[in-house]
């Protein structure tokens, strides 16, 4: 499983956090003792519902450490994806920011959001213009 940006999706936003390596509730975060990061992404088929409530995808990933490298590593990742029905753009977003906002501060971390608003194209745009420190990828946007 991946994070998929493609054409004929809107998404809201990505919202991330460091796992670190431990924490006083957690001894050991995650299985390689190295800590990890959380990413939860917020989309749908289509556009953004023209403020109407409409099925929105939330799709969840926790990523365990085992070494450094940044692609081609061999960190264990855990995977969900959940199919959220009949809200707002607004709804699903301040969902979102309290899921993120819960589970960060269960470990003393502070969640970032990278907001897209828009579909592939845009999120390609602004990760290209401005990329928060712990986004990772290659664009396909023709300069």
């Amino acid at each position: 499983m991946a994070f998929e940006i493609k054409p004929g999706r809107y998404f809201i936003g990505f919202w991330y956090f460091d796992l670190p390596i431990s924490h006083p509730r957690f001894p050991v975060m995650g299985p390689f003792g190295r800590g990890g990061n959380f990413n939860l992404l917020v989309w749908r088929e289509g556009d953004n519902g023209g403020g109407k409530k409409a099925d929105w995808r939330v799709t969840l990933r926790y990523r365990y450490y085992r070494d450094e490298r940044i692609h081609d590593h061999q960190d264990k990742m855990e995977w969900s994806e959940y199919r959220v029905t009949d809200m707002t753009e607004q709804e699903i977003e301040e969902s979102a920011s309290k899921i993120a906002s819960t589970a960060a501060a269960a470990i003393d971390e502070i969640y970032d959001f990278f907001p897209v608003h828009g579909d592939s194209e845009e999120f390609h745009r602004k990760a290209a213009a401005a990329p928060p420190r712990w986004m990772h990828f290659e664009s396909r946007v023709a300069k």
